[in-house]
């Protein structure tokens, strides 16, 4: 229980790990704790601190384990607060109170300029009822509103970013292709053709996550079983590496969890994994999409917008 509970911080300040974006950039790593607490929003740390006291109610941790993705997004999860027991709600209020007084002492230090701080490490943990010493379900929704909200937001960004580079990418290439001959021109049109459709055909062989090709591919290339011999039970049952029944996040390294974690509380049971494989959908393979290949991502007009936008601010 302890180890899922723990896995449920991980699950809420770490959502954006399991959504579909391109890649981040190489070279911004850091060796320090201290590093990584500093980049979290302000939100982040509260929700952290939060998910810790709420730990340790068993019962509250059932009710967070066997929520939908959807009453997670909406807060309706924050619903039973009321209902955990006393130390927890004591220190729940406690620890809103402190939370308060942390962002009045940020909001003060902006308001005088010090320090650097900006905007976006500010945020008002009140409601409607600036009540500072009590910690209840409105509370608890708007963290997780909070949450959902900024995970779409930095999707958003890498996804806008990503965007920008490509084109950044064909303009130089089309520039580069201006300054050449015509033979040499078209022997670069050619190379980038066949470098396009390599890369398109390599797309292709990524299996959609959690069909039968792809836990077949997982079957015969990682495991190094024959593909003839392919069965979901033993299947799941040599990943299963503590034998519980149950595959948890570090067992699920090869594997797709979200195609087949239906109740989305981050683990895929034995009866979850073999009802998926039983389903209409474990036969179908409509292969991976990459990022470059969403519909209508780099259209000309896009393109031409982005020109627009590099010489207005040339």
């Amino acid at each position: 229980m302890w180890q899922k509970a723990t896995l449920i911080c991980v699950f809420l300040v770490g959502l954006a790990v399991l959504c579909v974006a391109p890649p981040v950039r190489k070279g911004d790593k850091s060796d320090s704790k201290t590093d990584d607490v500093k980049g979290d929003p302000e939100y982040a740390r509260y929700l952290k601190q939060v998910i810790e006291i709420l730990e340790s109610d068993d019962d509250y941790v059932k009710k967070l384990l066997n929520a939908s993705e959807e009453e997670l997004r909406t807060g309706k999860v924050a619903d039973d607060l009321d209902l955990v027991k006393h130390d927890v709600r004591t220190k729940l209020d406690e620890l809103k109170r402190q939370e308060v007084e942390r962002q009045r002492m940020i909001r003060r230090q902006m308001n005088d300029h010090l320090n650097g701080l900006k905007e976006r490490e500010y945020w008002n943990p009140l409601f409607d009822d600036e009540n500072p010493n009590f910690f209840g379900p409105e509370d608890f929704k708007k963290l997780l509103w909070k949450h959902h909200e900024e995970m779409d937001r930095q999707d958003n960004e890498r996804r806008e970013e990503f965007k920008k580079h490509e084109m950044e990418k064909e303009h130089k290439r089309k520039e580069h292709l201006k300054e050449l001959d015509d033979k040499a021109r078209k022997e670069e049109e050619l190379k980038f053709e066949q470098l396009q459709q390599k890369h398109l055909n390599a797309s292709k062989n990524i299996h959609h996550p959690g069909s039968k090709a792809q836990l077949e591919q997982v079957w015969e290339e990682t495991d190094g079983l024959d593909a003839k011999d392919f069965d979901p039970r033993t299947f799941f049952k040599l990943h299963d590496t503590n034998g519980d029944d149950y595959l948890d996040t570090a067992e699920l390294e090869t594997l797709f969890v979200k195609e087949i974690d239906k109740d989305k509380d981050g683990f895929v049971s034995l009866e979850e994994f073999m009802k998926a494989s039983k389903g209409d959908e474990f036969e179908k393979d409509e292969g991976w999409k990459t990022v470059e290949e969403e519909p209508g991502l780099l259209q000309p007009y896009t393109v031409a917008v982005y020109l627009f936008q590099r010489s207005s601010l040339l």
